[in-house]
C-alpha cells in the first residue's frame, strides 16, 4: 500500500506545470533592459505574505514595490495590494506577467505591456549553462529582454 501511494504522489507531482520563478525571501533575478541605453536590473524578494492560502512575494523595482505569486496561468502580479492597508484579505486585481505554459510567439497584455514568449534560450553564467524561458516586455522607450 505505502508504494501506491508514492508512486501516485510522484505522479501528481510531475503533472503540475512547474512554476516560472521559485519564489522564497532572499531569491533573485536578473534581466535584461534595452532602450537608450542597455542595463541589467536585478529583483530580490523581501518578504513573503499570505492571502487566501496563496504565498504573495514583495519584490522592488525600479524603487517601486510589487507583489507577485505563481498561479495555475504562469506568474500574476498584484495590482494595489496591501497599499494603507497590510492586514488585506483579497487581492483586488491579478495582472498575467509571465505565461505559462505559453506558445513561442505567444502575447499578450502585461498592464498594458504587449508580453511575447520567445521559447527556450540558453544562457551561460559562473555557475554554467542553462536553458530559460526568454519573454519579451515591450514598455516603450524601455524594452525587458
Amino acid at each position: 500500500m505505502r508504494i501506491f501511494l508514492l508512486l501516485l504522489v510522484l505522479l501528481s507531482q510531475t503533472i503540475r506545470a512547474e512554476p516560472l520563478f521559485y519564489f522564497h525571501v532572499g531569491a533573485t533575478w536578473t534581466y535584461q533592459v534595452e532602450g537608450g541605453h542597455q542595463e541589467t536590473v536585478t529583483n530580490r524578494v523581501s518578504e513573503i505574505r499570505a492571502v487566501n492560502g496563496k504565498n504573495w512575494y514583495k519584490l522592488i523595482e525600479y524603487g517601486e514595490v510589487f507583489w507577485v505569486a505563481n498561479s495555475e496561468k504562469g506568474q500574476v502580479e498584484a495590482v494595489n495590494f496591501f497599499e494603507g492597508n497590510p492586514g488585506q484579505l483579497e487581492v483586488p486585481e491579478e495582472i498575467l506577467v509571465f505565461k505559462y505554459p505559453a506558445k513561442i510567439g505567444e502575447t499578450w497584455n502585461n498592464n498594458e505591456s504587449p508580453t511575447t514568449y520567445s521559447g527556450l534560450e540558453k544562457i551561460t553564467v559562473p555557475a554554467g549553462s542553462f536553458e530559460c524561458h526568454s519573454y519579451y516586455i515591450d514598455m516603450g522607450a524601455r524594452k525587458l529582454l
